[in-house]
């Protein structure tokens, strides 16, 4: 999968923006001001491709990758 996503740009990003979207509307609902304060923890993180995008906007990622060859590509993310 990972070399999949790395060679075709397989990932959907119409998914990472739903994605995105449910996180904000979970955080509104709640009113959480700070989005360091919501976790999103990530079984099988691949290569990193979602838990990057959701960093990028300032949640909080816990990501376990299985893979040797994936979890250093992931931790070059870190």
């Amino acid at each position: 999968m990972s070399y999949f996503i790395i060679r075709t740009k397989g990932y959907d990003v119409k998914d990472m923006i739903n994605f995105y979207d449910a996180l904000e509307f979970y955080r509104n609902t709640k009113k959480i001001l700070n989005k360091k304060d919501i976790y999103m923890i990530n079984l099988g993180a691949n290569i990193g491709v979602y838990p990057s995008y959701i960093c990028r906007f300032g949640y909080t990622v816990i990501s376990f990758e299985v893979s040797s060859r994936n979890y250093y590509s992931l931790k070059k993310l870190s």
